[in-house]
C-alpha cells in the first residue's frame, strides 16, 4: 500500500521545512519498494519562491483533485501574506477530501486563519512578527 503526499507551497515557504518532510520519504523509498510519493502544489500551479530566494516548479494547482491524499501547507516567515478567502474555502474542502490535512513550519497559521485549527502551536518568532 502506498501513501501519497501533497505539499502546498505558499510564497516565502520554508525550504528547510519542505525538505525535512520530503527527504525521509525519499530515503524510505530506497530501502523498500516505493511506498511514498508526493506532489508539490501552489495556489495557481505556477512556480513558488521560497524564503531563501529559490523558486521551485510545482506539479499542479491546489484546485486539483486531492481525494485520498495527505495535504500539508508549507509556509514561512509571513504565512498569511498569500492568504485569501479562496484559499480558505479550498482548504476547508480539502479537509473533507484528504486523509490528513496538516502544516509544516508556519503553515499552521494558515490552517488556523481558515478556521481549521482551534489552537495553533507555532514558532515563537513567527508569533512575534504577527504583532501578538
Amino acid at each position: 500500500m502506498s501513501h501519497h503526499f501533497c505539499f502546498l507551497l505558499l510564497p516565502g515557504f520554508s525550504m528547510m521545512g519542505l525538505m525535512s518532510a520530503i527527504e525521509p520519504l525519499r530515503v524510505a523509498n530506497r530501502f523498500h519498494a516505493p511506498h511514498y510519493s508526493w506532489r508539490l502544489l501552489s495556489g495557481d500551479g505556477l512556480a513558488v519562491q521560497a524564503s531563501n530566494g529559490m523558486s521551485l516548479n510545482v506539479d499542479g494547482a491546489l484546485a486539483d483533485d486531492l481525494a485520498g491524499n495527505s495535504l500539508f501547507v508549507v509556509a514561512g516567515f509571513d504565512p498569511l501574506a498569500g492568504f485569501s478567502p479562496q484559499l480558505a474555502n479550498r482548504l476547508r474542502r480539502a479537509e473533507h477530501e484528504c486523509q490528513v490535512l496538516g502544516a509544516i513550519d508556519t503553515g499552521s497559521f494558515v490552517l488556523a486563519e481558515a478556521g481549521l485549527l482551534a489552537v495553533s502551536y507555532t514558532h515563537l518568532r513567527a508569533h512575534e512578527t504577527r504583532g501578538n
